[in-house]
């Protein structure tokens, strides 16, 4: 979420391919978007944040927890850059792992994708520059 609106969906397994995931995509976010907007928008007071849920295999959606939106949660198959640019929509593009080879990069390297992804509102990489600010007098290098 970011202004109250919802952005996107992610799979929140993104190392793990669900053959029955890509063909229920439509279905799902339309699911998704009617429950943001009934049961989460309405109550939650925050504007910008991210949440995740389960969704039974009855259908029913379960709200697991809220999140900050940025730095140290992880935007699992979009990026932080992707989502800063994404416009709401009224139904949020969805995205699920849909091939057993569409693998994200370094998610079964044994690493945490917090010590793997660098790109810019990273929770590492706002570590390295906050490092570089309290070792470097004034904050330049």
């Amino acid at each position: 979420m970011r202004g109250r609106s919802l952005l996107a969906v992610s799979q929140r397994h993104c190392a793990d391919f669900f053959p029955f995931l890509p063909e229920r995509v439509p279905q799902l976010a339309a699911q998704l978007a009617a429950f943001h907007a009934g049961e989460v928008a309405p109550v939650f007071p925050l504007p910008d944040y991210t949440y995740d849920v389960y969704v039974s295999t009855a259908g029913r959606v379960r709200l697991l927890d809220f999140n900050p939106y940025g730095g140290a949660t992880l935007p699992l198959l979009f990026s932080w850059a992707e989502l800063a640019a994404q416009a709401p929509t009224p139904l949020p593009p969805l995205r699920v792992v849909d091939t057993p080879l569409a693998l994200r990069p370094g998610l079964r390297l044994g690493v945490p994708l917090e010590l793997y992804d660098t790109s810019a509102g990273s929770a590492l990489a706002e570590f390295i520059a906050k490092h570089r600010e309290e070792a470097t007098p004034g904050g330049a290098e």
